[in-house]
């Protein structure tokens, strides 16, 4: 196998999906990614789609996993991983859809976002009582580093 099924594949991301060429270029990342992960773990040329099982795609996502990423960077790299092996099994080139089982990690909503949207709605109040540029500015910050200080100080006697 050669270097050509991933042009063919970024070709379907295009024409197919319709992608723009930042997504399509996200992709590209994260298919390179996870090819080279599978060089290293097998040794061998990853583009040998028999190398490809739902074992492989279970060990790399506990891979991801361990590397403590991101659970939208390993759900974004799965959904990759996904389209690709799906790619290849709707052209023949895989014997059997091998991504059925690899779900996508449940993803809430992280305390930095939290934060994040209640300092805007407090930014807007302020707004909304005619507060100045910089009166804003300084009460937020200041409202999201006692935010920020307090949900780390919440996980520290969380954990004793």
């Amino acid at each position: 196998m050669s270097q050509n099924i991933t042009v063919s594949f970024e070709n379907y991301l295009k024409d197919t999906k319709g992608l723009k060429d930042q997504t399509i270029k996200n992709y590209r990342a994260d298919l390179r990614h996870f090819l080279l992960w599978l060089e290293q773990k097998a040794g061998q040329n990853p583009l040998n789609l028999k190398l490809l099982t739902p074992g492989i795609l279970e060990n790399y996502k506990e891979y991801l996993l361990a590397n403590k990423m991101a659970k939208n960077t390993i759900n974004r790299k799965l959904a990759t991983t996904r389209t690709f092996c799906q790619f290849c099994y709707n052209r023949g080139l895989l014997e059997q859809d091998l991504t059925s089982g690899v779900n996508n990690l449940p993803v809430t909503q992280s305390e930095d976002k939290k934060i994040h949207d209640l300092v805007s709605k407090f930014g807007a109040f302020l707004k909304k009582n005619r507060s100045s540029r910089n009166t804003i500015k300084n009460y937020t910050a200041d409202v999201r580093q006692y935010l920020i200080a307090s949900s780390k100080l919440q996980a520290l006697i969380s954990k004793q």
